[in-house]
């Protein structure tokens, strides 16, 4: 049986780019101007002196008209039909220069079937001697006919506007689409369109110049006024990139916003001065999310869309080179201009500190300018070696809020780490500094240092201690009574994260409309938070007497929610609907 081939309904391939591959109908803009660079750097191969240029002009006609003309290689009739007329075919694979090329798929072209019903291409080869007209329609027919007229070495793509794409053919759409991907094209991109009012033909230079971003002596100054414009925000600094090795180019910009850690890194990349992407994820490290940074990149290879990069070992080499750069520059920054790297760490010291974290050499380097919240505010490590004897750190957030406010009237000094890479980070400092006194600390080690009542108050507070466990009893907590300082907190919730996990298990289980309520583990055996009283707190001093009293009850539940309110733990609505019956059976009371 011979051997068949498939066949190809172009329409659906349209369908396909449009909706699946191109993320937008404006590609096909920037496929033709690829395509055009291309056909000039194939030119040069054979005419290194060639100057290349590409024109585009915009006939305001019913329906409008975009024709895209270079002078580049320009094609033979045989390479029309093998290059043009076949889908996934491209000329670029048969060249030996093929690594300058941006396309390397084929399927560009059609592209331009998304806005237009029709595509005709006009070209002329310099190893032939006619000029050629391929004239190609959606449902997959195409003709190819002899010029009559002579034209110039090159090829011109003509497209007329379908109905529905009009908007992709009006003059400052396409203004703004080719300055979009074009401002970084090493060669001249000239627009034309007619003035609507008195019919004068008006000519812009799309890109007369080498971006500043690009750019070799590109000023501080420059880049950040570029920065400004670009990004539509104030950076604190900029400087420029260069990696040798990837023919990677570009400049990085600094915000000037304190920026959450979880913040995505995304840099505006090109690809040979192409536009590939203003949203390229994963190319910056992590730790560098304050950091915007525009590129030009010769040795990635774009996915079939040209909207991203194929991750593969070149693209992971290319993190590493940039991360290393990257660090490079703050390590040069921090020796060489430490005011200038102090600026940088205000906004961003969880990110320098990740930085440090990670690398050894820069952890000695950064040491004394990392920046750590603490119970007496935001400071750096060499205030805290010079000031502070005994340090604690904790490693939760909610260790941290619990203990602040103790811990200025128990003097003590601590440091909040709650993010997994800062608590490694206090490791390496312990490390480090040996002869530091540095350890961790919990609620429940401040709760130990509670000074404890004496046997003739625990037998006198008893019988409070005994009704007050009974009422806590549904809430899966333990009550204490201690004396401490601040004596203006009358209460405090302290956990730790076994006790703390499992008070948030207990009340899942609780929690009527929870699936999973019915296999939760309730066992009373499991460690419970603390609710502790202060007994030099004259609010509790005076409900030590009233335990035998209507009002016992709602008092102590809403101190128990004043207890989670001040640790700063989540209020479900069940506890705020106990604050709210408790509030109203002591109004009504008072009331009576």
């Amino acid at each position: 049986m011979e051997n068949l081939k498939f066949k190809v309904d172009l329409r659906g391939i349209i369908d396909l780019l449009s909706e699946h591959i191109y993320t937008t109908p404006n590609v096909f803009l920037r496929e033709l101007l690829q395509n055009s660079v291309d056909a000039i750097e194939a030119k040069k191969v054979y005419d290194a002196k060639a100057e290349g240029k590409i024109t585009v002009r915009l006939l305001n006609q019913n329906p409008a008209k975009l024709i895209v003309e270079d002078n580049g290689i320009g094609l033979t009739e045989d390479e029309i039909h093998n290059f043009l007329a076949i889908i996934g075919e491209s000329s670029k694979r048969h060249s030996h220069v093929k690594e300058n090329f941006i396309g390397k798929f084929g399927v560009g072209l059609l592209s331009a079937f998304v806005v237009s019903n029709e595509v005709i291409v006009q070209t002329k080869s310099e190893a032939d001697e006619n000029a050629y007209q391929w004239t190609a329609k959606a449902d997959g027919t195409y003709k190819i006919n002899i010029l009559s007229e002579s034209r110039p070495t090159g090829t011109a793509v003509i497209l007329e506007a379908k109905p529905e794409m009009r908007y992709y053919f009006l003059k400052n759409t396409l203004l703004e689409l080719l300055k979009h991907y074009g401002e970084a094209l090493p060669y001249p991109i000239h627009f034309y369109t007619t003035n609507e009012k008195n019919g004068e033909q008006q000519h812009t230079i799309v890109n007369p110049q080498t971006p500043i971003w690009l750019q070799e002596g590109a000023t501080q100054e420059q880049l950040l006024e570029y920065g400004k414009t670009e990004f539509n925000q104030d950076f604190l600094t900029a400087f420029p990139i260069k990696i040798d090795e990837l023919g990677l180019q570009g400049s990085a910009f600094i915000s000037s916003q304190k920026l959450h850690l979880n913040s995505k890194t995304e840099s505006k990349v090109f690809v040979k001065r192409m536009l590939l992407s203003e949203k390229i994820e994963d190319l910056l490290p992590k730790w560098g999310f304050f950091i915007k940074v525009i590129v030009n990149i010769n040795e990635l290879t774009p996915t079939a869309s040209r909207e991203d990069f194929v991750h593969d070992t070149t693209f992971k080499i290319c993190k590493d080179l940039l991360n290393d750069s990257l660090k490079n520059y703050f390590k040069e920054l921090s020796q060489n201009n430490p005011n200038e790297f102090v600026k940088i760490l205000e906004p961003h010291y969880q990110s320098i500190k990740m930085l440090a974290n990670e690398d050894e050499t820069l952890l000695d380097l950064f040491i004394n300018y990392l920046i750590f919240e603490t119970n007496k505010g935001r400071k750096n490590f060499e205030w805290i070696k010079k000031n502070i004897k005994a340090i604690t750190y904790t490693t939760s957030l909610e260790d941290f809020k619990q203990i602040r406010r103790l811990a200025n009237s128990k003097d003590i000094f601590v440091i909040n780490a709650a993010y997994s890479f800062e608590e490694n980070l206090m490791k390496s400092i312990i490390k480090k500094y040996p002869k530091l006194d540095i350890k961790t600390i919990s609620p429940s080690d401040v709760l130990n240092d509670f000074e404890e009542l004496s046997e003739e108050e625990i037998t006198e507070h008893q019988v409070f201690l005994n009704k007050a466990t009974e009422i806590m009893q549904p809430y899966f907590c333990e009550v204490a009574l201690k004396k401490f300082f601040p004596a203006d907190l009358p209460v405090l919730f302290v956990s730790d994260e076994e006790s703390m996990a499992n008070y948030q298990t207990q009340k899942l289980a609780k929690d009527s409309k929870n699936p999973f309520a019915s296999i939760l583990d309730m066992s009373e055996k499991k460690a419970k938070p603390t609710l502790c009283l202060n007994l030099n707190n004259t609010m509790v001093a005076t409900l030590l007497q009233a335990h035998d009293k209507e009002l016992f009850a709602p008092l102590l539940k809403t101190l128990y929610i004043q207890s989670l309110f001040l640790g700063q733990f989540p209020i479900n609505k069940h506890e705020m609907e106990v604050l709210n019956l408790s509030l109203l059976t002591i109004t009504k009371n008072t009331l009576k």
